[in-house]
């Protein structure tokens, strides 16, 4: 059960990043798409079934580079090379970041580098000790904040009319996020069938729920702001102190995840 919920953690440490925590992708992804059910169910079965196949791949191939070297025929340097860019813009986007966070950028940056370097030396152990303690943290600000602004007059619907270039772009999110969790999850050795299915759907649900909750709470809230959660907290320290933390450990999280994956 330990190594189930330790599994699920590190999935969602590797997703969840500072762009998520702080609401900004969200508010660009889904608020738009927020009130049409179909989408977010879509999302999730997108969600589902690729990290079930990350899964099933896990028993048959026993790391990363193996895989996409059997599966590209040889050609191994294609895949890693796509990992490393988007690897690369995650982590620039999440340098950004920083900057709210830290009065000296710089600092910011080392502080971050070294706390990374501590855990990812420790290899897959260090990272499941990582987000066995920034996760709930993450997972705790992201439910109050929701819960909290959680908008009840906006009227939900199931429509299939959909466009496919919103679907497309969900998938892309999906995919991009879940390839920079490949690593993390590829640490994991799922025993059974009826595990990996599990793993995969609670993932699944409980990334799609925190979107939901999110994109609701920030449906009305104009998504070039560049962190939509600050709406509700600006101007309460404490909160916006446990803001900065949150983010900071997005930050580490979504850094870990991808230096992992590489």
């Amino acid at each position: 059960m330990l190594e189930f919920i330790s599994a699920l953690f590190v999935i969602i440490g590797s997703i969840i990043g500072a762009g998520f925590a702080s609401g900004k992708e969200i508010s660009i992804f889904f608020c738009p798409l927020a009130n049409n059910a179909v989408y977010l169910i879509a999302f999730t079965l997108v969600n589902f079934i690729i990290l079930f196949l990350i899964l099933h791949l896990r028993e048959k191939y026993n790391d990363v580079n193996t895989m996409s070297s059997t599966l590209l025929f040889g050609r191994k340097k294609c895949l890693n090379n796509i990992a490393v860019c988007a690897c690369f813009l995650f982590c620039a986007s999440m340098f950004s970041a920083l900057v709210n966070l830290f009065s000296n950028l710089f600092l910011g940056l080392i502080i971050s580098i070294i706390v990374c370097f501590i855990f990812v030396y420790k290899g897959a152990e260090g990272i499941k000790l990582l987000n066995l303690v920034a996760v709930p943290l993450l997972l705790g600000f992201i439910l109050f904040v929701s819960f909290k602004n959680f908008n009840s007059n906006i009227d939900y619907i199931i429509n299939f009319n959909i466009n496919p270039g919103n679907v497309a772009k969900l998938v892309f999110y999906s995919s991009i996020n879940l390839l920079l969790a490949m690593g993390s999850v590829f640490s994991f050795k799922s025993k059974t069938k009826l595990n990996k299915v599990a793993l995969a759907f609670v993932s699944s649900i409980t990334i799609s729920s925190l979107i939901f909750l999110l994109s609701n709470a920030l449906f009305f809230i104009d998504n070039r702001t560049a962190f939509p959660i600050l709406y509700f907290i600006k101007g309460n320290g404490f909160f916006e102190v446990a803001f900065s933390v949150v983010l900071w450990l997005g930050i580490i999280t979504t850094f870990c995840g991808c230096i992992l994956s590489i």
